[in-house]
């Protein structure tokens, strides 16, 4: 049997690698040696939001910790571990699962949309 998936929200505790969260000098000024497998796991979600590093952004989420007092630190969505879930009311909406091909009819039912694909895109030839 498959293991439910943890909600991450507002309040849940999750453990990160100390070498994918940042900013990096408020880590090593309480972690001055890390090693490549040492992770934090005390840490508690803030929030969560968009953040840009140079060309490319992503979803963040922002922790506080009883380790790094009066800091806020983050990390990467996709390199946080949810220990605890956070609280019903507080829950962030990360399903990107969906392929947006549902369309609502006139009872408010939801119904699937099939888009046909034109023939002429598999002959086309390439010049």
């Amino acid at each position: 049997m498959a293991r439910q998936r943890r909600c991450l929200g507002k309040g849940a505790q999750c453990l990160a690698h100390i070498s994918k969260l940042h900013p990096k000098p408020s880590i090593l000024k309480h972690q001055p040696n890390p090693t490549a497998q040492q992770h934090i796991k005390d840490l508690q979600v803030v929030r969560e939001a968009e953040t840009r590093n140079g060309s490319c952004s992503f979803k963040a989420v922002y922790f506080t910790s009883q380790l790094l007092p009066g800091k806020e630190v983050y990390c990467a969505l996709r390199y946080c571990k949810v220990e605890e879930d956070g609280k019903d009311e507080d829950i962030f909406d990360n399903d990107e699962s969906g392929s947006g091909d549902a369309v609502e009819n006139q009872e408010g039912q939801l119904e699937e949309v099939e888009d046909e694909i034109d023939p002429a895109v598999f002959a086309a030839c390439n010049v």
